[in-house]
């Protein structure tokens, strides 16, 4: 039986040791008879303790070098040659991915009979070019590497490690360590191999290989058994995704360990909710659920449901109760408004109804307030709670531009009793679900507001969730994922809502401002709130809004670069492409567009060459670049 030794590098910057750790380490520790691990930087006591159970050799050194100068720690000077003798076996790996789906157990137990000097999990192929020449050998990818006896024994392997030089970039570490560590030593004369094989995926045109691991992560998981998903796949900018395909692998490996039992996706959601900004979050995962308008199980037996909403306009309290006399009886309404008036109208038209609730809001503030204040005692009782608002706009160019912003909202929310019965069953199939917000507005000259969701209310949003003692990661760069106050919500993933002592003052008189006041900053705010309390927000739109949503981007995206490349003879015969030949236009990548005799023109000519929205999305590239 081999005698095997793990090295095991941790780094965190704010020393945290989240449970995905030890999990990784519960598992591998059962088949490792010593763990060394090297922490890179400051870790916590907490961190400490929860290490120790796995191994009282904790080396704590400072964050240079990456992985590669914290193994070489370990293997030199904590080590040294003759110990390492001592061992058969010897595995390096860091803390970069979520997993095993695998118990290594049985990964190790299937790479001794191929008898590699050295193993890993997967591989990048050759990269180069088309006429065959070769810029990087293919490798081991090497945030997993195992070393056998011969290799592990030998000067080679020690000297290699002694010297090793302390790399200061990821660049240098790539080019002088991670892309020549499996060249190096098969030209040694050691063999390799890896678990994952994706050899029979490497292209003949050594430009087209990639990294299968990153760019065809559901392959990888469901049909090859890759056991880990690296933390990278969930920062990955998805315009570097849409490269290599539909941007969806991640999800779909996400989606397929979760529903086949291989793994806690709960440890995957502690790390991403407690490091990244939601709106990364929503664009890695796909979070966008469409749901069936007309088909639904039924409602979850013992699970306490209430629709809440604030009604202002009296003329629209028909639209309203519309949709809320569909829904299933055993949901609670409240409703709120600002008069005694409109309260006995209401009142009136929802007669006979015993688990409807119409309350006069003696206050300022109209929706927001009405929700933290008025309604605030009542909400903690649910399970599952919706709130919306009515919606009216004086400023938009046409009636028909409100309205149908006023419609995008509540048939995303409350299309219908099916609909809403589906929304509830997705609550209650994910656990991690806390919030689910309708699609954002693009249409008429809301499209406009597409480059800059946070208007006057970024700083506004950040004093507020510091206010509420709320500590996630913001930027104004990342543009929020609610609009529109109309949400269902599990009420403890917005606690600190319910926690706070809310005042009338807090709240804006009338005339109510159109923009940056605390009801505009609250609106955006939910995902966060819901983000510092583990929870994840999802939008959500029934399946006939769907087909229009899709409809309406496609002409978009088609004239938008219809219009691109007529006026600019620009290559689209892919994205990377795209994104090449605009940024030799000028000035910092897509900005190039909009300077100069360019841009110019278009501004005299838009409306008669450009469809509107075409130029509205043109305008708010501008804005985003300049």
């Amino acid at each position: 039986m081999k005698k095997r030794l793990g090295i095991f590098m941790f780094y965190d910057p704010e020393g945290i040791v989240f449970d995905y750790v030890t999990y990784l380490l519960n598992d591998i520790s059962k088949i490792l008879d010593r763990l060394i691990i090297v922490c890179n930087g400051f870790i916590g006591k907490e961190g400490i303790k929860k290490l120790s159970k796995y191994s009282k050799e904790i080396i704590n050194r400072e964050n240079t070098g990456f992985d590669a100068a914290a193994w070489k720690e370990a293997i030199v000077n904590h080590l040294g040659k003759e110990e390492l003798k001592d061992y058969d076996e010897l595995a390096l790996f860091n803390d970069s991915f979520f997993g095993p789906f695998v118990s290594f157990k049985n990964i190790f137990k299937e790479m001794e009979s191929g008898n590699a000097d050295f193993w890993g999990l997967s591989s990048h192929g050759a990269v180069g070019d088309k006429e065959g020449n070769v810029y990087r050998p293919r490798y081991i990818q090497l945030y997993f590497l195992t070393v056998n006896s011969r290799m592990l024994h030998s000067d080679e392997f020690f000297d290699y490690w002694q010297k090793m030089p302390l790399f200061k970039s990821f660049e240098e570490l790539g080019e002088k360590h991670q892309f020549i560590f499996t060249k190096h030593f098969e030209d040694l004369g050691y063999s390799w191999s890896v678990y994952s094989d994706t050899s029979d995926l490497e292209d003949e045109d050594f430009s087209r290989n990639l990294s299968h691991h990153m760019f065809n992560t559901y392959e990888m998981v469901s049909k090859r058994g890759f056991p880990v998903i690296k933390r990278k796949c969930f920062t990955m900018p998805k315009s570097v995704y849409l490269r290599y395909g539909k941007a969806d692998t991640l999800r779909l490996a996400f989606d397929y360990i979760k529903e086949n039992g291989l793994y806690d996706v709960g440890l995957i959601w502690d790390y991403l909710l407690a490091k990244y900004n939601v709106r990364d979050i929503h664009e890695s995962l796909d979070l966008v659920r469409v749901l069936p308008a007309y088909f639904s199980d039924r409602l979850p037996k013992d699970r306490k449901i209430a629709v809440t909403g604030y009604l202002f306009y009296d003329d629209q309290f028909d639209y309203y109760l519309e949709r809320l006399f569909a829904l299933d009886k055993e949901i609670d309404v409240y409703l709120v408004t600002d008069t005694t008036e409109k309260k006995k109208k209401l009142e009136k038209k929802t007669e006979n109804r015993p688990n409807w609730h119409i309350l006069h809001m003696k206050h300022a503030g109209r929706d927001l307030a009405a929700l933290l204040i008025d309604l605030k005692g009542c909400i903690r009782r649910y399970d599952y709670v919706c709130f919306f608002h009515d919606k009216k706009s004086y400023t938009k160019e046409h009636i028909t531009v409100s309205n149908d912003f006023r419609d995008l909202l509540i048939d995303n929310t409350l299309y219908g009793r099916n609909y809403v019965r589906n929304i509830i069953n997705a609550f209650e199939k994910d656990p991690r679900l806390g919030v689910m917000v309708p699609p954002g507005v693009f249409h008429g000259s809301y499209f406009y507001s597409q480059a800059n969701y946070w208007t006057e209310c970024y700083e506004g949003t950040k004093n507020l969730l510091a206010m509420l003692g709320v500590d996630v990661p913001l930027s104004e760069d990342k543009a929020p994922l609610s609009l529109g106050t109309c949400l269902w919500f599990r009420p403890e993933a917005l606690l600190p809502l319910w926690k706070h002592q809310w005042k009338e003052s807090d709240f804006s008189v009338e005339p109510f401002p159109r923009d940056g006041s605390i009801s505009h900053c609250l609106e955006r705010a939910f995902p966060y709130i819901a983000q510092s309390q583990g929870y994840y927000t999802e939008t959500v739109m029934n399946d006939r809004y769907a087909g229009t949503e899709i409809a309406d981007y496609r002409y978009m995206l088609e004239n938008t670069v219809k219009a691109v490349t007529a006026r600019e003879r620009t290559d689209l015969r892919s994205f990377e492409s795209f994104e090449r030949s605009v940024s030799r236009k000028g000035v910092s990548g897509i900005s190039g567009l909009f300077h100069g005799p360019l841009y110019e023109s278009l501004k005299k000519t838009a409306r008669k060459i450009l469809p509107y929205e075409t130029w509205m999305k043109l305008r708010y590239w501008k804005n985003r670049h300049e």
